[in-house]
């Protein structure tokens, strides 16, 4: 998961902290996370989407950070599940707790999401 990592995340420090994550969580097969995420909208700065993770077997397990590019609060939830997913071992049990039904509804269909045009896929609100 690593290499995955440093493929995905441009910032060294959360790259670092991904990885720290992944590196203690090796050795575990049962994995469980709450996420959370914000969106915070101001018409004199960048719109910011906050978003973190702490694994419920071991709360010193945590991560947080924000993204800017396209705001949204369903993409801000998304990204949280999508970090805590980096951080796994790749036979781990993985349960994610979200209150977002966009989120648990866009997992579901992804694999038709992929299939879809970009054109398309833009068209399709909370993403």
């Amino acid at each position: 998961m690593v290499e995955l990592i440093d493929q995905l995340i441009d910032s060294p420090v959360l790259s670092h902290n991904l990885k720290a994550v992944a590196t203690s969580l090796r050795s575990d097969n049962d994995i469980q996370f709450y996420t959370d995420s914000s969106l915070q909208r101001n018409s004199t700065h960048i719109d910011q989407m906050g978003l973190s993770w702490v694994v419920v077997n071991n709360k010193a397990f945590e991560f947080s950070a924000f993204a800017v590019l396209w705001p949204s609060s369903t993409k801000a939830k998304m990204l949280a599940c999508l970090t805590a997913l980096l951080v796994v071992p790749v036979q781990a049990k993985i349960t994610i707790y979200t209150d977002s039904a966009a989120t648990i509804m866009g997992f579901n269909q992804i694999t038709e999401f992929m299939n879809l045009s970009v054109r398309k896929r833009e068209k399709i609100p909370n993403f």
